[in-house]
């Protein structure tokens, strides 16, 4: 019995540490964040306690700080931590902790929801060098992936010009049966806009789009027209935009731009 009421003691002590602190930072970034009452209760204890210690670290030195602590912060539940300090406007801290996983050899701690988190953020915050990195160092083809998480890391690819990569992602996508949105194809185009000496690949990314029954939209033509001018490819161009219109699409501003 003395042991339970110790153990009692030591969680009920635990919570009276780290729930006040949390609570407060949450208070003072409320309006900030658009955190209310009761957007960290999904917390377990233990993430609650790490989070505090999260939070009191300065990004410059948090990563040291995740070396000292590195089998305690083994043992929670990474997801929750991660997304409790998304919701806290911690993104930052939030690719730290996530940089130091994947740098630290913890990979095998990583599931299909932390890496789409950690991607959903990474998108959202244009950190496409970030993402580039992060992603020559995991394997995507040991996850199970969605759409948007492989299209945010062809997006990343394509700023960082690693075209060959973005490519090789792109085949693994549709050899797992994924299906790619207009989005994707249009990042697709970028890339092999990007990379030169592709009209073929671009053409042939139209038809499948075509095919799928997408509508092209703003981005997808002046993408194209882009990537025509790139290549001094001026009929092909012209007679891209002239078959549009003809299907009844209507440029805008920024395709009649492209076409300068």
């Amino acid at each position: 019995i003395s042991s339970e009421n110790g153990e009692f003691e030591e969680t009920r002590l635990a919570n009276s540490i780290a729930i006040p602190r949390i609570e407060r930072y949450r208070e003072e970034h409320a309006f900030q964040t658009g955190s209310g009452n009761g957007a960290l209760d999904f917390l377990p204890l233990d993430c609650k306690l790490m989070l505090n210690s999260i939070l009191e670290y300065p990004v410059s030195s948090l990563s040291k700080y995740l070396d000292s602590v590195k089998f305690q912060l083994l043992e929670v539940d990474l997801m929750s931590l991660l997304k409790g300090l998304d919701v806290l406007g911690n993104w930052e801290k939030a690719i730290i902790l996530f940089e130091w996983l994947v740098m630290n050899d913890t990979k095998d701690k990583l599931d299909n929801q932390v890496i789409e988190l950690m991607v959903k953020i990474l998108g959202r915050e244009s950190q496409y060098l970030v993402t580039s990195k992060l992603f020559d160092l995991l394997p995507v083809e040991e996850y199970l992936l969605d759409v948007r998480a492989c299209t945010t890391i062809l997006h990343a690819y394509s700023r960082t010009e690693k075209y060959d990569k973005a490519i090789a992602l792109f085949g693994y996508m549709k050899e797992k049966g994924l299906y790619p949105t207009l989005v994707t194809y249009n990042v697709m185009l970028d890339v092999y806009g990007k990379k030169g000496r592709s009209w073929n690949e671009i053409v042939g990314l139209l038809e499948e789009m075509r095919s799928e029954g997408l509508q092209f939209d703003e981005f997808t033509c002046s993408t194209v027209i882009s990537a025509c001018g790139r290549e001094g490819l001026l009929e092909e161009a012209k007679g891209f935009f002239d078959e549009l219109k003809k299907r009844g699409f209507v440029p805008g501003t920024v395709s009649y731009n492209s076409l300068l």
